[in-house]
């Protein structure tokens, strides 16, 4: 791994464990600490509350990423489709990214699925409704 990968696993490896602890405190409506729009947020209240709901499926995906960039040195080299990496390693990465993205893109705009938006924020409106 270079130091540029290991800056990045570590990044956001403490991001999951900060994030992670968080998340069952928004999840039960524990914290007040998602409630005001931080000073530097440059877009909307509205937008804010769409990424706090988003939250726990950002959450949940960050370790799927962070291992799949911890794994990535790890599996031998295999030019692929443009793609130095296997196939059975870059498909399963590139989707979750795919999904997470998709999930939140979802929440943010419309707030679905709801079974992933924490009960107390079920009933705010998507960006777009």
């Amino acid at each position: 791994m270079s130091a540029s990968d290991i800056a990045i696993v570590a990044f956001f490896g403490a991001l999951t464990i900060v994030a992670g602890r968080r998340v069952p405190l928004l999840w039960r409506n524990q914290t007040t600490m998602y409630d005001r729009v931080p000073s530097g947020w440059l877009w909307s209240a509205g937008a804010w509350r769409a990424v706090v709901r988003s939250g726990p499926v950002l959450t949940c995906a960050m370790p799927i990423w962070v291992a799949a960039i911890m794994i990535g040195p790890l599996v031998p080299a295999h030019h692929w489709a443009g793609f130095a990496r296997p196939w059975w390693y870059v498909v399963p990465a590139i989707g979750v990214l795919l999904v997470g993205l998709a999930l939140f893109g979802s929440i943010v705009l419309i707030n679905r699925p709801k079974l992933l938006v924490p009960p107390h924020l079920r009933g705010e409106r998507g960006v777009l409704r």
